[in-house]
């Protein structure tokens, strides 16, 4: 299954594909100070892909908090974050805002409240490299 998004401006577009054709998404809605006021809900599948478009990288910022492992992308022209990258033992692993989807259906959601916090930072990088995107592409 294929999913395209953007934000809002189109400035960061992307395609996320999911094997299989069932649309339905795992989606898990974080507690961190950064997620909740972002309004960041995000999916990922190990065995999917992403593929970016960026037309002006100088519009881009990513921002790191926390633990600084992540890159958001957020576009400083309409403010909107499509997703984030994380550099893990030189590959990129990713999380989808599914805000940012252009083709999703509401219904086919699937949202789990989740928490990190006090998570140490092994064993983040850990499930990310187990639960998130691990076919990463961005072309600037």
């Amino acid at each position: 299954m294929q999913f395209h998004g953007k934000c809002h401006c189109g400035n960061i577009s992307y395609s996320y594909d999911v094997p299989g054709d069932d649309d339905h998404l795992s989606v898990r809605i974080c507690d961190c100070s950064f997620c909740q006021k972002h309004g960041g809900i995000y999916t990922s599948q190990a065995d999917g892909a992403l593929n970016a478009a960026i037309e002006d990288d100088g519009a881009v910022v990513r921002y790191r908090f926390g633990t600084e492992t992540a890159d958001f992308y957020i576009c400083s022209r309409c403010g909107v974050m499509p997703f984030a990258i994380s550099d893990i033992d030189g590959a990129a692993f990713a999380i989808v805002n599914i805000n940012s989807l252009d083709d999703l259906r509401p219904d086919r959601i699937l949202p789990t409240p989740v928490s990190f916090q006090g998570e140490n930072l092994e064993d983040r990088l850990a499930r990310r490299k187990r639960y998130w995107v691990g076919q990463v592409s961005i072309e600037s």
